[in-house]
């Protein structure tokens, strides 16, 4: 990584940090933004309302983060880690999630259609009226967690682990 490229990641970093309002005041002046993220560790942070959307957030760390009402539809979430993070009515709408380490989560009626889930772990997570249409949950495991209303319809459960 250039210096420039990593003063531009340590600043994206630094505005996310600071919450909805600086993030979205960065992305007017840095619109690679999303991409320079990847990788962080954003745990316990409140980002209520962000948009995150089509960001590549892989290997990122929001451990007990306040995503409520996130954007994150279209984004590389692939071995995130949001363990007990409040995903709350968040839009994760074909978001790859493969491998996610999601265990604890709130992700009371979230919206998730067509999301990627295979492999993640939602042990304990609550899945209360949350919207899984079309998902894909191959292997993903699912032991303990809230189901009261979730919408599986037409999703993948092949090998998907419930109590």
């Amino acid at each position: 990584m250039g210096q420039n490229e990593d003063r531009l990641r340590r600043r994206a970093i630094s505005a996310i940090r600071q919450g909805k309002g600086a993030w979205e005041k960065w992305l007017q002046q840095d619109r690679h933004a999303y991409s320079r993220i990847s990788g962080s560790d954003l745990s316990g942070l409140d980002l209520t309302g962000i948009d995150l959307h089509l960001a590549q957030l892989s290997g990122s760390k929001f451990n007990q983060a306040n995503l409520t009402r996130a954007n994150l539809g279209f984004a590389y979430l692939i071995q995130i880690n949001f363990s007990s993070v409040n995903l709350t009515k968040a839009n994760l709408e074909e978001a790859d999630m493969t491998g996610a380490n999601m265990v604890g989560a709130d992700l009371t009626r979230a919206r998730l259609y067509n999301a990627n889930l295979t492999d993640a772990s939602l042990v304990k997570a609550n899945l209360a009226y949350a919207d899984l249409t079309g998902a894909c949950l191959l292997r993903a495991d699912l032991r303990g967690a809230q189901l009261t209303g979730t919408n599986f319809t037409d999703a993948d459960l092949t090998d998907t682990l419930f109590d």
